[in-house]
């Protein structure tokens, strides 16, 4: 709330940037779809930043953590349904010829130039497959994809409801229809079923329940159960028994083939949402492995070619590590590593990754926890280390965890000489301002360096299909 109010007090370019680039951590936290409960509070505040945009209009300076703010913007004006400030900034993202991302298109179909029912009506398919492809190719869970329908059809109910109840009638069958049809994976969810379900005339305020609803389900947080043992792997399964011997990450992918192929399924690939799922199933695991295996493979070989060979022992930190596939390359390639921290909220996947490495390393320390559940005494196993290796990869572009906790846990556990090798897909500037804004933190230490630095969007990196966003830096903690 002191960071909007803050912005809404300037009125001067110059300090409104200024203000925006020394305040990036915190705006990306603030603004992240994890902070929901806390930024709904500051609904009015919000609003008032349309009142800020002309300071942006032409701000004539290539800043990405600009960029990135009005990325930030647009996406909660979406959640919020503030058609105001979503249209003064989607100006401001035109006058400085940023990058659409897919949500702020599929949006802008129904968030501006609609003049009638009609331009509502003949576009709901083309929003809907617009949000389909947020849900698979560029958001980190269903929850902006369904606030814009939410929204869209909530904006239907307040502007014609009155005067043209059938007309609104027609939008909340079609939507039913859809949900019910399944043709759209990111409309399974009971909120839209809950949403058809209103009376809308019967309930006093409609818009206001579907809201509520909305609100609801924005700032619901998954609920996980953590297993607190230092040592996790996974025994006795059909999968396991093919592990008495070390495995590198090119015979599990095809491992993982053998498994997968025979009973593939559409539903198990749309259920790891794009990847960033937390896994609960077996067939998830195969599916991942399968699907994006070779992926991770070639942004891995990538990484570790840019890090030196480390000749003192040294500690590999993996947040985030899914089946350890970057722990697992790492060890292929790199000698001298004393001890392997995994840290992933699956237990089922994190289970497998100790599997994955168990005979390349038996020095492992397993933490079951999402990233803002993490404590001081987890990282009991590093008091012994002053050399730290830590794997970020698909993670930090992941708006699910606040970015100030996470920087604040590394500076407080792991002192010493540190090398960080980030990867992750290039979804637009605020998913890739995001790892810069944490890189950015560590530039203060003397030591100090880039030694990677890739942005690749598909159809750049030469040879895929694939995009990337590569960093690899070296900086002591004190």
């Amino acid at each position: 709330m002191e960071l909007l109010k803050s912005l809404n007090s300037i009125n001067s370019t110059v300090e409104f940037i200024e203000l925006i680039e020394q305040n990036s951590e915190g705006l990306i936290d603030y603004f992240s779809i994890t902070n929901y409960n806390e930024i709904i509070n500051s609904k009015t505040e919000f609003h008032r930043l349309a009142l800020k945009s002309n300071l942006l209009n032409n701000f004539n300076t290539k800043s990405d953590k600009v960029s990135a703010f009005i990325l930030l913007v647009l996406n909660t004006s979406i959640r919020f349904g503030d058609r105001l400030v979503f249209q003064r900034y989607y100006d401001v993202l035109i006058n400085n010829k940023i990058e659409k991302s897919l949500l702020i298109q599929s949006s802008s179909l129904f968030m501006l130039n609609v003049r009638n029912f009609n331009d509502f009506r003949s576009r709901f398919q083309e929003i809907l497959i617009g949000l389909e492809d947020v849900y698979h190719l560029e958001s980190d869970s269903k929850k902006d994809s369904i606030s814009a329908l939410v929204n869209y059809y909530s904006i239907i109910v307040g502007s014609f409801f009155e005067f043209a109840p059938e007309a609104v009638l027609e939008i909340k069958e079609l939507i039913k229809k859809e949900y019910l049809s399944k043709r759209f994976t990111f409309l399974y969810e009971n909120i839209i079923n809950d949403i058809c379900n209103i009376d809308l005339s019967i309930v006093a305020n409609p818009i206001e329940q579907i809201q509520s609803f909305l609100d609801v389900f924005l700032g619901s947080i998954e609920s996980t159960s953590y297993n607190s043992s230092i040592y996790l792997q996974e025994k006795d399964t059909d999968y396991s028994v093919h592990f008495s011997e070390r495995k590198n990450l090119s015979d599990i992918i095809l491992l993982n083939r053998t498994f997968y192929e025979p009973i593939k399924s559409d539903f198990v690939y749309y259920s790891l949402e794009r990847g960033v799922k937390i896994l609960e199933k077996e067939l998830q695991l195969f599916a991942y492995v399968y699907s994006f295996g070779n992926m991770h493979k070639a942004k891995l070989t990538t990484l570790i070619n840019a890090t030196p060979d480390l000749i003192s022992s040294h500690t590999v930190v993996d947040w985030g590590c899914g089946q350890g596939l970057g722990t697992l390359m790492y060890l292929q390639n790199k000698d001298n590593c004393a001890n392997c921290i995994l840290i992933e909220p699956s237990e089922l996947a994190l289970k497998r990754a100790s599997l994955h490495i168990h005979k390349w390393n038996s020095n492992i320390t397993t933490i079951n926890k999402g990233f803002d559940d993490l404590v001081e005494g987890d990282f009991k196993a590093t008091m012994n280390s002053s050399k730290y290796v830590h794997l970020m990869s698909n993670i930090l572009d992941m708006d699910v965890f606040s970015l100030r906790r996470l920087i604040g846990n590394i500076e407080l556990n792991f002192k010493g000489e540190n090398y960080f090798l980030i990867a992750s897909p290039y979804i637009d500037i605020s998913k890739t301002e995001r790892i810069d804004t944490f890189i950015s933190h560590f530039e203060k230490s003397p030591s100090f360096k880039i030694l990677e630095k890739i942005t690749e969007k598909k159809g750049e990196w030469k040879g895929t299909n694939w995009s990337r966003v590569i960093r690899v830096f070296k900086a002591d903690i004190t």
